[in-house]
């Protein structure tokens, strides 16, 4: 069983979608134990119950994704409590380079696209590598 954190950096509130894409698809997932939402417009008590829910966790995954934002917000705190916690998977969608620093330290992987993610997501949940 997993815990799963989607980190959604989103470039103002009209690009805000409830129930994004890759959540639907998460929620699907039958070994999923935890699922925390936050993104770049949440406040300092969200931030910090995704810290909580982070620590919480004795293993996590976490997905960042963009929406609509050139330069996007890389949820420093939340990254540098990362790089300290073991059985930790890090996930991006199309990520920039201010990620590629914990990309490597985390071991993760990159995505071209929601769907990709999706798939990938899809074929870990059935076994398959």
């Amino acid at each position: 069983m997993n815990r799963y954190l989607l980190l959604q950096s989103i470039e103002n509130s009209n690009k805000y979608a409830f129930e994004s894409t890759i959540e639907k698809a998460l929620k699907k997932l039958t070994e999923i134990e935890g699922l925390f939402v936050v993104d770049s417009l949440s406040d300092g008590v969200s931030m910090n119950y995704a810290k909580r829910f982070i620590q919480e966790s004795e293993s996590i995954t976490v997905i960042t994704t963009s929406v609509g934002s050139e330069n996007p917000p890389i949820f420093t705190g939340v990254f540098n409590l990362l790089i300290r916690k073991p059985n930790t998977t890090l996930y991006c969608v199309n990520p920039n380079e201010k990620l590629t620093p914990f990309i490597k330290v985390l071991k993760g992987r990159s995505f071209a696209s929601e769907a990709e993610l999706i798939k990938a997501l899809t074929s870990l949940a059935h076994g398959e590598a």
